[in-house]
């Protein structure tokens, strides 16, 4: 089993800080596999065991043909991004420093309500992953909830797109629900912009287990905020 060796230490969540690992199963991907030759890049993907207490885990490591930096030597050698999951915890102090604190909405169903603190619960445990992911989920949700089932789809310069029998295009999927929020008014064409951005940064994070930045993520959250407090909760003020 000493091949298997990982050669950087791991944080083991039993032993709580880094131990050496070895894995278990691995399994690899690159740019050939996709047929793609301009660009140059890998990824691995393994099941790993710590070495003193046996408890299993989950790495990621990524590389690509631009991601290089100086050694000691200065020359320039190609690096590898790690991630592991269950991810170390931050400790106190900087943790505080983190946090996102959660709206209340009074007027915001349940469901969406109860999405919502998951997703900035799910931000402050520092899973930029799920976040992603949990983002485009609030979107469906919010369609669901104003009965927004399909919607008109537009091309990439903003213009409609038309089926082989000259009708406008309506998809089902999100892309057509997001517009179709717009059409009925629900929101506006700059929300519905932001919107598509959180629809495509779920499916890459989905897909192709993207991790995205914090700053990202708190950008969705906030859009999210917006949106939610547009369509629920206005309707409680009432100033005359």
């Amino acid at each position: 089993m000493s091949d298997k060796k990982i050669g950087q230490k791991l944080y083991c969540r039993m032993c709580k800080q880094e131990t050496n690992h070895k894995y278990i199963y691995k399994h690899s991907r690159s740019n050939l596999d996709f047929g793609e030759w301009d660009y140059q890049w890998f990824e691995d993907y393994f099941i790993t065991q710590c070495l003193g207490c046996d408890t299993n885990a989950f790495l990621r490591e990524y590389g690509a043909e631009d991601m290089q930096e100086m050694d000691e030597f200065e020359q320039l050698v190609n690096y590898t991004k790690k991630y592991v999951y269950p991810e170390k915890p931050i400790a106190p102090s900087v943790k505080n420093e983190l946090l996102h604190p959660a709206k209340d909405f009074e007027n915001a169903p349940e469901s969406i309500a109860e999405l919502y603190k998951q997703l900035v619960s799910t931000l402050n445990s520092r899973h930029y992953l799920l976040c992603a992911v949990g983002l485009r989920m609030i979107v469906e949700a919010v369609c669901k909830e104003t009965g927004v089932t399909e919607g008109i789809i537009y091309d990439d310069l903003g213009e409609k797109r038309y089926d082989k029998h000259g009708d406008e295009l309506i998809r089902s999927n999100l892309e057509g629900k997001i517009n179709g929020l717009q059409t009925k008014g629900f929101i506006v064409e700059k929300q519905a912009k932001t919107l598509h951005q959180i629809r495509h940064l779920g499916n890459v994070s989905a897909h192709e287990l993207e991790i995205p930045k914090r700053s990202t993520i708190i950008d969705g959250i906030e859009i999210i905020e917006n949106m939610i407090i547009n369509i629920f909760e206005l309707d409680k003020y009432q100033l005359m």
